[in-house]
């Protein structure tokens, strides 16, 4: 016999099973469709022209597994010429979205409560505020195809020099897939890695 407690808790499996639906399905996005433009580059050329774009806007998601924990959420990164960015990240990453505006030596995380915090890397913000690491200083290089200059790598380049796979700062980076934007190659699919943290990011969208 259905009673009232039973059908109370059937209610409540049934609201819960929705909302991880929903959740699970508000953040698929596929990469960019458009293919690489594969020009026969050296690497040295390939670089230079990376290094050439100066203030970009990226949109796209991302999906972190960090020990027990698994999150996903939209972003929105704007990265400027004098070294200061813009990320923001946006359901259902712990169900808010977070507003990070950083410059190199100083970052402020803005919540949905407007509640504003401030330190001097974003990494250990970003930990504190939602529990998730987010490798975001290494990213202003890795996002673009890149190893971070000046530091230990290992690489490995395809036939167009595209970067295939990177070992760096303690982190596996594998390109998976490229897309090209005003002329330029440049990554749509990244999987990043280290002993704690699985990390994939997306890209649908190249601004510049």
């Amino acid at each position: 016999m259905l009673t009232l407690n039973n059908l109370s808790h059937l209610l409540r499996c049934f609201i819960l099973f929705t909302l991880i639906t929903l959740i699970c399905a508000c953040v698929h996005v596929s990469p960019s469709t458009h293919g690489p433009l594969n020009e026969s580059l050296s690497r040295k050329d390939r670089i230079k022209q990376l290094n050439s774009i100066k203030n970009l806007q990226i949109q796209g998601a991302i999906a972190i597994k960090m020990q027990d924990q698994a999150q996903s959420a939209y972003f929105n990164w704007q990265k400027k010429s004098n070294g200061c960015y813009q990320l923001i990240l946006f359901g259902p990453l712990g169900m808010q979205s977070v507003h990070i505006q950083g410059c190199p030596g100083s970052v402020t995380l803005t919540n949905t409560q407007h509640q504003i915090f401030k330190a001097r890397t974003p990494e250990g913000l970003i930990l504190e505020q939602t529990g998730l690491f987010l490798p975001v200083s290494n990213l202003n290089d890795w996002i673009l195809g890149l190893a971070i200059p000046n530091k230990k790598a290992k690489q490995t380049l395809d036939s167009y020099n595209h970067l295939i796979k990177l070992e760096q700062n303690g982190f596996l980076i594998n390109y998976l897939q490229y897309t090209q934007h005003n002329g330029i190659d440049l990554p749509s699919k990244l999987l990043i890695k280290d002993e704690t943290l699985t990390l994939k990011i997306i890209i649908n969208q190249w601004k510049f």
